[in-house]
């Protein structure tokens, strides 16, 4: 299960790192079966050296290819990010500390997959 973690980075860039790492490692301790994707540290190097636009399109790029994004605050990215998991059917769950919301979803996903294959 790829989840996709998506917050405000400009203007907060080393906040941001920081605070991606730390709700990325949650996710990965709580949810055996997650892949993180952490776009603001997978995608460091676009700090001054890959435009703004190609950066978010790398982001949305692969933001299409998972199956849920989690997302913190509101900018312009995080809103371009969400109005992207609409139209691409990628489940949006606000994060909470308890991931309670997550937890329950990825179960069912989980269940669901096992019924699948079993």
């Amino acid at each position: 299960m790829l989840i996709y973690i998506s917050l405000p980075f400009t203007g907060c860039e080393e906040q941001s790192k920081k605070r991606s790492a730390e709700i990325a490692l949650q996710i990965l301790r709580e949810i055996p079966n997650a892949t993180v994707i952490n776009p603001v540290l997978n995608f460091s190097f676009c700090d001054n050296t890959v435009s703004y636009n190609k950066c978010i399109q790398m982001f949305l790029d692969l933001l299409s290819r998972c199956d849920i994004i989690v997302y913190e605050g509101k900018s312009k990215g995080v809103l371009l990010e969400l109005e992207t998991a609409k139209k691409e059917w990628v489940k949006i769950i606000k994060y909470e500390k308890d991931l309670n919301e997550l937890k329950e979803y990825t179960d069912k996903w989980f269940l669901v997959l096992l019924h699948i294959f079993l």
